[in-house]
């Protein structure tokens, strides 16, 4: 039930593994994965997230974006991005091998995004493991 799922993992902030048994009706697993090889061992599928995709049906939206590695006071440095330039930066840094994606080269390059970008962080454009942080995307995409 939601109120055992609202208990045992979204209070406490717990990560949560859907199978496609629960996700197989989800427009985000036709429309952000493309074929290809997952990295990660433990979880062994067909389909990867397709950033470029993502680039480009999203890329003007704002986020915020966490970097995982530094430390700010008791929490994650912060900042907010596009979400083409969290793509770019992501793909820059799992090039660089700093972070857990895969760099494709394949992938069209994201759209400029409008607004003018953040100030890099003192670490680089591409440096640290980054999180983009839910940006209550089901209010600003109503489509999806």
């Amino acid at each position: 039930s939601y109120a055992e799922f609202f208990a045992e993992f979204l209070l406490p902030n717990r990560p949560v593994l859907l199978s496609a048994r629960h996700t197989d009706g989800w427009r985000a697993r036709r429309e952000w994965v493309r074929p290809g090889a997952n990295t990660v061992p433990a979880q062994p599928c067909s389909e990867v997230p397709d950033f470029g995709r993502l680039a480009a049906l999203f890329g003007s939206a704002r986020a915020p974006v966490a970097r995982c590695d530094v430390q700010q006071y008791n929490d994650q440095e912060r900042m907010e991005l596009t979400v083409a330039e969290f793509v770019e930066r992501l793909l820059q840094s799992a090039a660089a091998g700093t972070n857990r994606a895969e760099a494709d080269n394949s992938l069209p390059p994201p759209p400029p995004p409008p607004p003018p970008p953040s100030p890099p962080s003192p670490a680089g454009p591409g440096a640290g493991v980054l999180y983009l942080k839910d940006w209550h995307f089901c209010r600003a995409f109503p489509d999806y």
